[in-house]
């Protein structure tokens, strides 16, 4: 039983497990790109969160903009053409101590 005729034919109960996992899954990476670093998890809470261990944090803000760093001036090119929206993205930015 193959092919694109049994595409319709999807037990629900294994749609609803599916549709569970990838939501726990958006959760995870939704709390990994949390715009406070500070409450981002460390890889080894992932890791847990995955086994089954722990749950993810239920106060995701789900903001994922790059707030700006305190003390620090991005490198603007002046080539760059002034109708380029490209974001410049600081180390500090990208992952933030932990």
């Amino acid at each position: 039983m193959t092919g694109p005729e049994n595409n319709d034919r999807i037990n629900p109960s294994v749609a609803l497990r599916v549709g569970a996992k990838v939501t726990e899954m958006l959760r995870i990476a939704a709390w990994c790109l949390q715009s406070d670093f500070t409450k981002r998890p460390s890889i080894s809470v992932v890791v847990n969160v995955l086994e089954g261990l722990m749950e993810v944090d239920n106060h995701l803000d789900f903001c994922f903009t790059n707030p700006p760093v305190p003390g620090t001036t991005p490198v603007v090119d002046s080539n760059r053409d002034a109708n380029d929206n490209a974001t410049v993205l600081l180390p500090q930015v990208l992952s933030g101590p932990r």
